[in-house]
């Protein structure tokens, strides 16, 4: 089995497990790095706040399925994380995940670059950001949006 077939046969096994927990996958890679395999998943509740220790907890879990059904037949490193707060937002569950928090966007439209600062309201319609700027409520295309990140 090829790594690709690998890595599907695990998101299938795995992406269940992590759903029954309350988490939603963020990011999903299986790898060769520093000479070994490598499983990281990035995982975090709908609404964002995953804490330290519940990444820890899933991973043990994680580890132990994995572990019971013989899923990697070679040694590996699993990593379990939170998107944490420096990852770019592409999909539309980033932006619901940090609703509330501030955010920082370039969106680009008719010809030129705009970037703004403020609060995420949320995500209408899977398409919408809804985003406080300057006491401004902006709503904006998630299709203009180039890059996303939460604020420090």
């Amino acid at each position: 089995m090829n790594l690709q077939e690998q890595k599907e046969q695990l998101r299938e096994k795995l992406f269940p497990l992590i759903e029954r927990e309350g988490y939603v996958v963020f990011g999903f890679n299986l790898f060769y790095a520093a000479g070994g395999l490598n499983l990281k998943i990035l995982v975090d509740f709908k609404e964002g706040g995953i804490s330290l220790e519940e990444c820890a907890s899933l991973n043990r879990k994680i580890y132990l399925y994995l572990e019971e059904n013989n899923l990697l037949k070679e040694e590996y490193n699993l990593e379990v994380s939170s998107p944490g707060i420096m990852k770019k937002y592409t999909h539309p569950r980033d932006l619901i995940r940090v609703k509330g928090r501030q955010i920082w966007v370039k969106v680009e439209g008719e010809g030129e670059i705009k970037e703004y600062q403020g609060r995420c309201l949320g995500v209408e319609d899977n398409s919408i950001l809804k985003l406080e700027a300057d006491r401004t409520q902006l709503r904006i295309p998630l299709d203009s949006i180039r890059e996303a990140k939460e604020k420090i």
